[in-house]
């Protein structure tokens, strides 16, 4: 007769904090006159709950990454339609969508740090840009990296969230707080456009999330030249 030794598991995860998942609904994001974005986005590439968002040993601890379910209209068509909206010729172009990745990055408050710094001062509103430059700036109440690529780790600061990993990450001495982080990755007519964007949550999530993409949108569609 077999014995089987049964482990204890240990779940990490901030008492009464679950998943930050929330339906967002942008109900103007009607399909455009003319079928112009070819989505070749790929399939959501995110750990599962415990082993990232949920797991307090894990540099991903308290960053929720956005699924494609959670969104209506697909994603693909609210960039479709926003990027229309605000840039009305682009629909005479042919447009590629890469990436369009949402991420609720709520460490520090998971973390329960409202009063210690995690690489930096966490502040009240948009601090001031750490590396000025014409890549970087400020549009309404986000901030646009054009070049986030570009962006390497700091040596005197850690991120918030997984350095350079391409995610929900952000930097304190930039934006402080519940930051709604945004990647857009397009090509228009074979030019390559690439942004990363951060939002400051002053909202619920929900509406949060939905004023994060809306004003990625407008802002990025200022910083495409049609051709």
């Amino acid at each position: 007769m077999k014995s089987f030794l049964l482990l204890p598991v240990v779940v990490i995860f901030l008492s009464g904090c679950g998943t930050l998942s929330h339906k967002v609904s942008i109900a103007d994001a009607v399909p455009p006159p003319t079928q112009y974005v070819t989505d070749k986005t790929g399939p959501d590439d995110y750990p599962g709950f415990m082993a990232a968002e949920g797991n307090i040993y894990s540099c991903r601890y308290g960053i929720h990454h956005q699924s494609r379910e959670d969104f209506t209209p697909p994603k693909e068509q609210i960039f479709a339609s926003l990027l229309a909206k605000h840039l009305p010729e682009v629909v005479k172009h042919n447009v590629v969508l890469h990436r369009f990745d949402v991420y609720v990055n709520n460490r520090p408050a998971a973390l329960n740090t409202a009063s210690f710094a995690i690489g930096g001062i966490i502040g009240g509103t948009i601090a001031a840009i750490g590396d000025v430059n014409n890549k970087v700036f400020a549009f309404k109440n986000i901030i646009i990296d054009s070049d986030p690529t570009n962006i390497t780790s700091k040596p005197t600061e850690n991120a918030v969230g997984c350095d350079n990993e391409g995610e929900g990450e952000y930097y304190a001495s930039q934006i402080s707080g519940t930051v709604i982080v945004t990647w857009l990755k397009f090509d228009i007519d074979s030019k390559p456009y690439h942004f990363k964007t951060y939002h400051q949550l002053q909202s619920d999530f929900s509406l949060g999330i939905q004023s994060a993409i809306q004003l990625t949108i407008e802002g990025i569609a200022s910083q495409v030249a049609l051709r």
